[in-house]
Protein backbone atom coordinates (compact mmCIF):
# COMPACT_ATOMS: atom_id res chain seq x y z
CA UNK A 1 0.00 0.00 0.00
CA UNK A 2 1.10 3.51 -0.46
CA UNK A 3 2.73 5.19 2.11
CA UNK A 4 -0.15 7.68 3.10
CA UNK A 5 -0.93 10.32 6.57
CA UNK A 6 -3.04 12.88 7.06
CA UNK A 7 -3.61 15.34 9.61
CA UNK A 8 -6.18 18.03 9.57
CA UNK A 9 -6.67 20.54 12.07
CA UNK A 10 -10.69 22.43 11.62
CA UNK A 11 -11.25 25.67 13.03
CA UNK A 12 -14.70 27.31 13.66
CA UNK A 13 -16.06 30.67 14.13
CA UNK A 14 -20.03 31.71 14.93
CA UNK A 15 -20.62 35.35 16.06
CA UNK A 16 -23.60 36.77 17.28
CA UNK A 17 -24.26 38.82 14.05
CA UNK A 18 -23.96 36.02 11.99
CA UNK A 19 -20.88 35.74 11.00
CA UNK A 20 -19.88 32.34 10.11
CA UNK A 21 -16.33 31.30 9.58
CA UNK A 22 -14.41 28.12 9.17
CA UNK A 23 -10.48 27.33 8.03
CA UNK A 24 -8.63 24.55 7.58
CA UNK A 25 -4.66 23.96 8.18
CA UNK A 26 -4.02 19.97 6.69
CA UNK A 27 -0.37 18.62 5.92
CA UNK A 28 -0.04 15.32 3.78
CA UNK A 29 2.70 13.20 3.30
CA UNK A 30 1.82 10.78 -0.07
CA UNK A 31 4.94 8.22 -0.91
CA UNK A 32 7.15 10.60 1.12
CA UNK A 33 6.14 13.97 -0.72
CA UNK A 34 5.04 16.49 1.80
CA UNK A 35 2.63 19.01 1.54
CA UNK A 36 -0.19 21.56 3.16
CA UNK A 37 -3.18 22.87 2.29
CA UNK A 38 -4.88 25.61 3.91
CA UNK A 39 -8.61 27.11 3.41
CA UNK A 40 -10.90 29.32 4.61
CA UNK A 41 -14.33 30.28 4.29
CA UNK A 42 -16.16 33.32 5.52
CA UNK A 43 -19.71 33.81 5.39
CA UNK A 44 -21.20 37.38 6.94
CA UNK A 45 -24.00 37.86 8.43
CA UNK A 46 -24.87 40.29 5.86
CA UNK A 47 -24.57 37.21 2.91
CA UNK A 48 -21.32 38.40 1.65
CA UNK A 49 -18.68 35.61 1.08
CA UNK A 50 -15.24 34.99 0.86
CA UNK A 51 -12.88 32.41 0.16
CA UNK A 52 -9.61 31.55 -0.40
CA UNK A 53 -7.10 28.46 -0.95
CA UNK A 54 -3.46 27.63 -1.24
CA UNK A 55 -1.19 25.14 -1.14
CA UNK A 56 2.17 25.36 0.66
CA UNK A 57 5.62 23.13 2.14
CA UNK A 58 5.17 22.93 5.69
CA UNK A 59 7.11 22.66 9.08
CA UNK A 60 5.44 20.92 12.09
CA UNK A 61 6.42 22.43 15.50
CA UNK A 62 6.36 19.61 18.33
CA UNK A 63 4.97 22.76 20.42
CA UNK A 64 1.57 21.84 18.93
CA UNK A 65 1.51 24.90 16.65
CA UNK A 66 2.45 24.94 12.93
CA UNK A 67 3.08 27.09 10.15
CA UNK A 68 1.99 26.65 6.83
CA UNK A 69 3.67 29.14 4.40
CA UNK A 70 2.46 32.64 5.49
CA UNK A 71 -0.33 31.10 7.85
CA UNK A 72 0.09 29.80 11.31
CA UNK A 73 -1.30 28.84 15.01
CA UNK A 74 0.47 28.69 17.58
CA UNK A 75 -0.68 26.76 20.49
CA UNK A 76 -0.45 28.65 24.37
CA UNK A 77 -1.36 28.06 27.77
CA UNK A 78 -4.18 30.88 27.27
CA UNK A 79 -5.09 29.03 23.94
CA UNK A 80 -4.55 29.15 20.24
CA UNK A 81 -3.58 32.64 18.17
CA UNK A 82 -4.06 32.11 14.21
CA UNK A 83 -3.12 34.23 11.27
CA UNK A 84 -4.18 33.66 7.90
CA UNK A 85 -2.76 36.06 5.34
CA UNK A 86 -4.43 35.36 2.33
CA UNK A 87 -4.03 37.49 -0.82
CA UNK A 88 -7.58 39.20 -0.62
CA UNK A 89 -8.32 37.56 2.89
CA UNK A 90 -6.62 37.86 6.52
CA UNK A 91 -7.58 36.56 10.04
CA UNK A 92 -5.90 37.22 13.18
CA UNK A 93 -8.16 35.66 16.00
CA UNK A 94 -7.72 34.55 19.76
CA UNK A 95 -9.09 31.32 20.93
CA UNK A 96 -9.27 31.43 24.50
CA UNK A 97 -11.08 27.92 25.72
CA UNK A 98 -14.08 28.03 27.81
CA UNK A 99 -13.87 23.67 28.26
CA UNK A 100 -10.93 21.75 28.61
CA UNK A 101 -9.66 19.28 25.68
CA UNK A 102 -11.69 16.29 24.79
CA UNK A 103 -10.68 12.62 23.58
CA UNK A 104 -14.07 10.58 22.98
CA UNK A 105 -11.85 7.54 23.40
CA UNK A 106 -8.13 6.39 24.46
CA UNK A 107 -6.02 8.40 21.91
CA UNK A 108 -8.93 9.56 19.69
CA UNK A 109 -9.18 6.40 17.78
CA UNK A 110 -12.56 6.11 15.66
CA UNK A 111 -11.87 3.38 13.52
CA UNK A 112 -8.73 0.80 12.84
CA UNK A 113 -8.42 -0.78 9.20
CA UNK A 114 -6.23 -4.02 9.73
CA UNK A 115 -4.30 -5.69 6.77
CA UNK A 116 -0.57 -6.54 6.76
CA UNK A 117 -0.14 -3.10 8.45
CA UNK A 118 -2.71 -1.92 10.83
CA UNK A 119 -3.99 1.56 10.22
CA UNK A 120 -5.59 3.99 12.19
CA UNK A 121 -8.43 7.09 12.30
CA UNK A 122 -8.49 9.21 15.28
CA UNK A 123 -10.09 12.26 15.92
CA UNK A 124 -10.03 14.51 19.36
CA UNK A 125 -11.43 18.04 20.02
CA UNK A 126 -8.55 19.97 21.74
CA UNK A 127 -10.97 22.98 22.26
CA UNK A 128 -14.97 22.16 22.41
CA UNK A 129 -15.50 25.77 23.12
CA UNK A 130 -13.56 29.01 23.27
CA UNK A 131 -14.15 32.67 23.42
CA UNK A 132 -13.06 34.18 20.34
CA UNK A 133 -11.46 37.66 19.40
CA UNK A 134 -9.66 39.12 16.42
CA UNK A 135 -9.71 40.72 13.29
CA UNK A 136 -10.90 39.94 9.75
CA UNK A 137 -9.37 41.81 6.59
CA UNK A 138 -11.58 41.19 2.91
CA UNK A 139 -10.18 43.29 0.37
CA UNK A 140 -8.29 45.75 2.81
CA UNK A 141 -11.26 46.48 4.92
CA UNK A 142 -10.66 45.81 8.61
CA UNK A 143 -13.73 44.66 10.75
CA UNK A 144 -13.42 43.45 14.72
CA UNK A 145 -15.23 40.43 15.20
CA UNK A 146 -16.04 38.08 18.69
CA UNK A 147 -17.97 35.11 19.11
CA UNK A 148 -18.31 31.43 19.42
CA UNK A 149 -15.36 29.08 18.47
CA UNK A 150 -14.31 25.31 17.94
CA UNK A 151 -11.12 23.37 17.11
CA UNK A 152 -10.81 19.84 16.38
CA UNK A 153 -8.31 17.29 14.77
CA UNK A 154 -7.92 14.49 12.76
CA UNK A 155 -5.07 12.22 11.49
CA UNK A 156 -5.40 8.88 9.95
CA UNK A 157 -3.23 6.78 7.82
CA UNK A 158 -5.65 4.93 6.15
CA UNK A 159 -4.98 6.24 2.54
CA UNK A 160 -8.48 8.36 1.09
CA UNK A 161 -9.46 5.34 -1.31
CA UNK A 162 -9.03 2.84 1.25
CA UNK A 163 -11.75 4.79 4.00
CA UNK A 164 -14.61 2.31 4.96
CA UNK A 165 -17.16 5.27 5.06
CA UNK A 166 -20.04 5.53 3.88
CA UNK A 167 -21.66 8.21 6.40
CA UNK A 168 -20.28 10.98 8.58
CA UNK A 169 -22.86 12.93 10.71
CA UNK A 170 -21.23 16.14 12.90
CA UNK A 171 -21.76 19.11 14.55
CA UNK A 172 -21.36 21.49 18.04
CA UNK A 173 -23.87 23.49 19.42
CA UNK A 174 -22.89 26.46 21.84
CA UNK A 175 -25.05 27.43 24.22
CA UNK A 176 -24.60 30.50 27.33
CA UNK A 177 -23.66 27.95 29.96
CA UNK A 178 -23.51 24.30 27.82
CA UNK A 179 -22.21 23.31 25.05
CA UNK A 180 -22.81 19.63 22.91
CA UNK A 181 -20.43 18.23 20.50
CA UNK A 182 -20.97 15.09 18.84
CA UNK A 183 -20.37 12.94 15.32
CA UNK A 184 -22.06 9.65 13.88
CA UNK A 185 -20.01 7.69 11.91
CA UNK A 186 -21.38 4.34 9.36
CA UNK A 187 -18.82 2.60 7.89
CA UNK A 188 -19.71 0.53 4.44
CA UNK A 189 -19.97 -2.73 6.75
CA UNK A 190 -23.32 -0.74 8.43
CA UNK A 191 -20.94 -0.21 11.79
CA UNK A 192 -22.27 2.66 13.83
CA UNK A 193 -19.95 4.98 15.47
CA UNK A 194 -21.26 7.37 18.00
CA UNK A 195 -19.37 9.88 20.02
CA UNK A 196 -21.03 13.10 22.75
CA UNK A 197 -19.82 15.51 24.45
CA UNK A 198 -22.17 17.74 26.56
CA UNK A 199 -20.62 20.02 29.09
CA UNK A 200 -20.58 23.17 31.16
CA UNK A 201 -18.92 26.16 29.14
CA UNK A 202 -18.82 28.83 31.23
CA UNK A 203 -16.30 31.93 31.26
CA UNK A 204 -13.60 31.18 33.85
CA UNK A 205 -10.88 28.20 35.11
CA UNK A 206 -11.77 25.26 32.64
CA UNK A 207 -9.78 22.96 34.90
CA UNK A 208 -11.83 20.37 37.19
CA UNK A 209 -14.73 20.65 35.13
CA UNK A 210 -16.75 16.72 34.51
CA UNK A 211 -18.48 16.79 31.28
CA UNK A 212 -22.63 16.07 31.86
CA UNK A 213 -21.96 13.20 29.21
CA UNK A 214 -18.95 11.89 27.21
CA UNK A 215 -20.24 8.88 25.89
CA UNK A 216 -21.72 6.80 22.73
CA UNK A 217 -25.35 6.10 24.80
CA UNK A 218 -27.45 8.78 22.45
CA UNK A 219 -29.73 8.79 19.50
CA UNK A 220 -29.44 10.61 16.35
CA UNK A 221 -32.10 11.37 13.74
CA UNK A 222 -32.21 13.58 10.44
CA UNK A 223 -34.53 13.67 8.06
CA UNK A 224 -33.02 13.17 4.41
CA UNK A 225 -32.70 17.27 3.64
CA UNK A 226 -31.58 17.76 7.06
CA UNK A 227 -34.68 20.18 7.95
CA UNK A 228 -34.27 18.98 11.53
CA UNK A 229 -31.65 16.98 13.16
CA UNK A 230 -32.70 15.51 16.91
CA UNK A 231 -30.50 14.18 19.15
CA UNK A 232 -30.97 12.43 22.22
CA UNK A 233 -30.88 9.81 25.72
CA UNK A 234 -34.24 8.72 27.35
CA UNK A 235 -35.23 11.58 29.65
CA UNK A 236 -31.90 12.72 30.13
CA UNK A 237 -31.24 15.67 27.53
CA UNK A 238 -32.91 16.68 24.33
CA UNK A 239 -31.08 18.80 21.03
CA UNK A 240 -32.86 19.99 18.57
CA UNK A 241 -31.44 21.51 15.17
CA UNK A 242 -33.82 23.44 13.13
CA UNK A 243 -34.23 26.12 10.14
CA UNK A 244 -30.63 25.07 8.83
CA UNK A 245 -29.13 27.65 6.76
CA UNK A 246 -26.51 25.76 3.68
CA UNK A 247 -23.61 27.58 4.08
CA UNK A 248 -21.81 24.37 1.57
CA UNK A 249 -22.75 22.17 -0.41
CA UNK A 250 -20.05 20.80 -2.61
CA UNK A 251 -18.32 17.56 -3.31
CA UNK A 252 -15.13 17.26 -1.63
CA UNK A 253 -13.10 16.34 -4.64
CA UNK A 254 -13.48 19.69 -6.68
CA UNK A 255 -11.78 22.30 -9.88
CA UNK A 256 -10.26 24.49 -6.67
CA UNK A 257 -8.66 21.91 -5.06
CA UNK A 258 -7.69 19.94 -7.91
CA UNK A 259 -6.90 21.46 -11.25
CA UNK A 260 -6.51 18.72 -13.43
CA UNK A 261 -9.83 17.03 -14.91
CA UNK A 262 -8.58 13.75 -15.25
CA UNK A 263 -7.22 13.87 -12.18
CA UNK A 264 -10.24 14.81 -10.34
CA UNK A 265 -11.95 11.90 -12.08
CA UNK A 266 -9.85 9.80 -10.89
CA UNK A 267 -10.04 10.73 -7.14
CA UNK A 268 -13.73 10.57 -7.32
CA UNK A 269 -13.94 7.11 -8.42
CA UNK A 270 -11.30 6.05 -5.91
CA UNK A 271 -12.22 8.24 -3.21
CA UNK A 272 -16.23 7.36 -3.05
CA UNK A 273 -17.17 10.85 -4.65
CA UNK A 274 -17.32 12.80 -1.30
CA UNK A 275 -19.98 14.66 -0.85
CA UNK A 276 -20.27 17.77 1.82
CA UNK A 277 -22.84 19.86 3.30
CA UNK A 278 -22.22 22.12 6.37
CA UNK A 279 -25.35 23.76 8.01
CA UNK A 280 -25.69 26.61 10.43
CA UNK A 281 -29.32 25.95 12.25
CA UNK A 282 -31.12 27.50 15.17
CA UNK A 283 -30.38 24.71 18.37
CA UNK A 284 -32.65 23.86 21.54
CA UNK A 285 -31.48 22.19 24.42
CA UNK A 286 -33.72 20.55 26.81
CA UNK A 287 -31.21 19.88 30.09
CA UNK A 288 -31.96 19.94 34.03
CA UNK A 289 -35.15 21.08 33.60
CA UNK A 290 -34.11 23.92 31.55
CA UNK A 291 -34.82 24.98 28.26
CA UNK A 292 -32.00 27.19 26.32
CA UNK A 293 -31.62 28.40 22.54
CA UNK A 294 -28.41 28.70 20.73
CA UNK A 295 -25.97 28.37 17.40
CA UNK A 296 -25.33 25.28 15.91
CA UNK A 297 -22.82 24.44 13.47
CA UNK A 298 -22.91 20.71 11.98
CA UNK A 299 -22.42 18.98 8.62
CA UNK A 300 -23.45 16.04 6.88
CA UNK A 301 -20.57 13.87 4.28
CA UNK A 302 -21.68 11.30 1.85
CA UNK A 303 -19.55 8.25 -0.25
CA UNK A 304 -20.80 7.18 -3.02
CA UNK A 305 -18.76 3.69 -3.64
CA UNK A 306 -18.60 2.22 -6.88
CA UNK A 307 -18.97 -1.99 -6.47
CA UNK A 308 -15.89 -2.57 -8.42
CA UNK A 309 -13.88 -0.87 -6.16
CA UNK A 310 -12.13 -3.23 -3.10
CA UNK A 311 -13.46 -1.99 0.09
Amino acid sequence: MIPFYLKKWYFDLISPGGDALYFYFITARIAGVSRGFVSAHLLTGEGRESRALEKTPFAADASGSLKLGRHAFFSGSSGVEVRLEFKNLSIHLAYAPRVGPWWPTERGLLLTRNGRIARELRWHVPVPSARVEGIITVNGSKRPVAGDGYLDVVETDIPAWRLPLAELQWGRAHFAEQTLVFNQVRTRQGEIIRNLLLTEARPGSISGQKPAFDDQSFTLQADPHDATTSLGRGGAFGLLLTRPKVIEESPVVTAERFKSKSARRLLKRLTGSPQEKKMISRARLEFNGKTVSGTALHERVSWHWPEEVCS
